[in-house]
């Protein structure tokens, strides 16, 4: 068990992102978009906006978890959503 153990906890990293986002609609966007191999938990807070993400480095990375955000309309961490994806919300 121990190595294997290890190497699997050593891989998993948390994080904090700011998503822009208004409402429980925008909450579940959020989250369902992380729904992804790789990603562990996502809890996004409607008041601070911040997003709580725990994931596997070996499966997904941060800029991927940010383009997932981008792509369903939410600004993330002062990059801005496409306005035709934000204007579909």
């Amino acid at each position: 068990f121990g190595p294997a153990l290890s190497a699997s906890v050593l891989a998993q990293t948390q994080t904090t992102l700011h998503v822009d986002g208004n409402c429980s609609m925008c909450k579940k966007r959020i989250e369902e978009a992380l729904d992804l191999p790789g990603v562990k938990l996502a809890k996004w807070d409607s008041k601070s906006h911040n997003l709580l993400v725990k994931f596997d480095e070996k499966k997904i990375n941060l800029d991927q978890i940010r383009e997932r955000i981008l792509a369903v309309g939410h600004d993330v961490d002062g990059l801005k959503a496409e306005e035709e994806v934000y204007q579909k919300l």
